[in-house]
């Protein structure tokens, strides 16, 4: 075998490599999608563990003071998803209150299953009860 027949036989041909970058096209069409659906999912799951947190603080609140009136929302899981929910707690009296984590637009879009304002209340009622 000549010198100059093995140096053509090292590395991969164009076509080759077009071929892996095809392959490598369409795993990544498919994996990125149900990757974005999982981490909404993950975030969303994050949002009613905050709810969760707000809601113990509101009940701490109440066993001091008795009211519910004067609770301020103090939870410091709200500044880790503030790009994807905004919390409230928009109705507040002396016997109830209603903490909501409204999605941002992104979120909702890439959680469409998910994509209403999620809710918990001094009872603990938990709406969307599909998304919790």
């Amino acid at each position: 075998m000549s010198v100059q027949h093995r140096a053509r036989r090292r590395g991969f041909t164009l076509i080759e490599m077009m071929i892996v970058v095809a392959i490598v096209g369409i795993l990544a069409a498919i994996a990125y999608p149900s990757y974005e659906t999982s981490v909404a999912k993950s975030r969303r799951k994050l949002a009613t563990s905050c709810l969760t947190e707000i809601a113990q603080s509101a009940e701490r609140w109440y066993t001091s003071n008795l009211t519910y009136a004067t609770f301020a929302m103090n939870a410091v899981c709200t500044n880790d998803l503030s790009n994807f929910f905004t919390f409230t707690t928009p109705v507040l009296n002396a016997t109830t209150f209603t903490a909501t984590a409204t999605p941002s637009a992104g979120q909702a879009a890439a959680d469409a299953t998910c994509a209403a304002n999620l809710t918990l209340d001094q009872t603990g009622a938990k709406a969307p009860a599909a998304c919790w």
